[in-house]
């Protein structure tokens, strides 16, 4: 009896033993999650240098990488500062980073497309939205009685043009400073659009990526395929 007794309580000891073990592993590990070091900007090398990681993460997030090893980036700046030999020579970190821009590019431009067809499918169906064979759309909010322009006119508008969430990117109202353009020196989506607006007319108008700036965008204000809003005055024509 005894002996069973004493084996008893050399397993109770040992449980809870262990138990204490495992709390004290758990404690530790919290303990040493919650005193993890936090940086500090002590001078002015420090915080230059996180200004220039914070540059360089927005600019290529802007570019579309998504995904980024920060071990292998620090290795890379740390080897160019220190003018150690780089893992890739000049030439590969060119193609590399020319191929990424354009892989970059084409994920963007899709998922811009996808968004504009998805839009322009719920848009057609709103009262007075009108769509053309080529999907350009358009609403009328005044409407004009002169003559019509033709593609060989130079002709004096009125414009606001933004993104789909309603970002403006350009706006000759706001500047107080209307347009004289040619009919066929913009794109294709404003050609088409000003050769069947009369004079004294004002449309809103939504163009598909294809006949605005496809995949290319334009700099940082409009991204690769995106669908583009404009409200478009036709006040004249010049010549």
């Amino acid at each position: 009896m005894k002996k069973i007794t004493f084996v008893i309580t050399l397993w109770t000891l040992s449980a809870s033993l262990q138990a204490q073990t495992q709390k004290k592993q758990i404690s530790t590990k919290i303990a040493t999650h919650r005193t993890a070091p936090i940086l500090q900007l002590k001078n002015y090398t420090d915080t230059l240098s996180y200004a220039l990681g914070i540059s360089m993460a927005k600019f290529y997030q802007h570019q579309g990488a998504k995904d980024i090893n920060t071990t292998a980036l620090s290795s890379a700046v740390k080897s160019v500062l220190k003018g150690n030999k780089t893992l890739l020579t000049e030439e590969q970190v060119n193609d590399i980073l020319m191929n990424a821009e354009q892989k970059f590019a084409q994920e963007k431009s899709a998922a811009g497309k996808e968004a504009g067809k998805a839009f322009l499918l719920k848009n057609k169906t709103k009262p007075g939205i009108i769509t053309l064979p080529d999907g350009i759309q358009y609403e009328i909010l005044q409407k004009g009685d002169g003559p019509l322009p033709v593609d060989s006119n130079n002709v004096k508008v009125n414009y606001l043009g933004a993104l789909l969430n309603g970002e403006e990117f350009d706006n000759s109202y706001k500047r107080n400073e209307p347009l004289d353009i040619d009919v066929t020196g913009v794109i294709k989506g404003w050609t088409e659009v000003l050769e069947k607006m009369p004079v004294g007319s004002k449309w809103r108008i939504w163009i598909p990526s294809d006949l605005a700036y496809g995949d290319r965008g334009a700099g940082n204000a409009i991204p690769p395929g995106s669908t583009l809003m404009f409200e478009i005055e036709l006040l004249g024509i010049n010549h």
